[in-house]
């Protein structure tokens, strides 16, 4: 599935992964762009036909952006799989377990490297490959954005958000398959107002879904789940969202420096306040300030 470090020619190609390395060994650095997180890391990767055996220390997700010919797909001792991938399709390889990939046409994807140990901070007993040849709306969309995050080189706190919404997603819907445990869940009315509380309060701290997931009593995952249900976006999302009303406000402060507001709006630095407020708001600080 993912290249390996031989290069691979415009026909066909071969590659070989022989053991587990670093986060990202198998893939090689031509392929595009990719960034190491808390949780583990993400790239996105654009392949030529090709082939490939890997064995990882990190579980592997890779979510195919563009429909895929002739791909075929093995885990060891977990059977074998072959058709034609549409956008959207999902393939998940173990960490410790060689898994082998083929693939006839260009191969766009987006993967994600997660750390065996941070899923089990996700409450995790299993992660499920969807049905061969199915296309998960959801993935795809999280996908899109991976891509446009590393190829504009976000910020790691924004890819980690969106890394845990996507392992999120497939244990939601792969470790129980009914209804019930697919249904939108929310914040209680209470905790909603503790969370925006606490947001407001330590916004110009280290927030974390540990920190927020505490104050309600819920583990991480179905604190996720929940904020989203009740806010309509992930809660890394809605607390960018406060910081930057938060910048602004206090950018009509004349006294105080760019570099203060940032800080003391969450931002690690002037330059990570600027690169927000532009893709956000559509305009510098600098820009807002003078608007005041």
């Amino acid at each position: 599935m993912f290249a390996a470090h031989e290069t691979i020619n415009a026909c066909s190609g071969k590659g070989h992964a022989e053991g587990p390395g670093h986060i990202f060994d198998i893939i090689p650095k031509d392929a595009g762009p990719r960034l190491t997180t808390r949780r583990g890391g993400a790239a996105y990767c654009v392949r030529l036909p090709g082939s490939q055996s890997f064995l990882t220390k990190t579980h592997l997700v890779e979510i195919t952006l563009a429909p895929v010919r002739g791909l075929e797909y093995r885990i060891e001792a977990g059977g074998a799989c072959a058709f034609d991938a549409p956008a959207g399709a999902v393939f998940i390889s173990p960490a410790n377990m060689r898994s082998h990939a083929r693939w006839a046409s260009v191969k766009e994807s987006a993967i994600i490297a997660l750390k065996p140990s941070r899923l089990r901070k996700l409450d995790a007993v299993d992660l499920r490959m969807p049905a061969p040849g199915t296309a998960d709306a959801f993935a795809l969309e999280i996908a899109q954005k991976l891509k446009a995050a590393l190829v504009q080189n976000a910020d790691p706190q924004h890819v980690d958000g969106l890394i845990t919404e996507i392992i999120v997603h497939l244990l939601r819907n792969g470790v129980d398959d009914q209804p019930a445990a697919r249904a939108r869940t929310e914040l209680s009315r209470y905790n909603a107002k503790k969370v925006q509380a606490f947001m407001r309060e330590n916004i110009a701290q280290k927030i974390t879904v540990a920190d927020l997931a505490e104050i309600c009593g819920l583990s991480p995952s179905h604190f996720i789940s929940a904020f989203t249900g009740t806010f309509g976006q992930a809660p890394y999302g809605y607390l960018l969202g406060m910081r930057l009303a938060h910048a602004e406000r206090l950018l009509a402060e004349r006294d105080m420096s760019i570099a203060q507001v940032a800080y003391l709006s969450g931002f690690s630095s002037q330059s990570h306040l600027t690169s927000a407020m532009k893709k956000i708001k559509g305009a510098t600080p600098s820009l807002i300030r003078n608007r005041k």
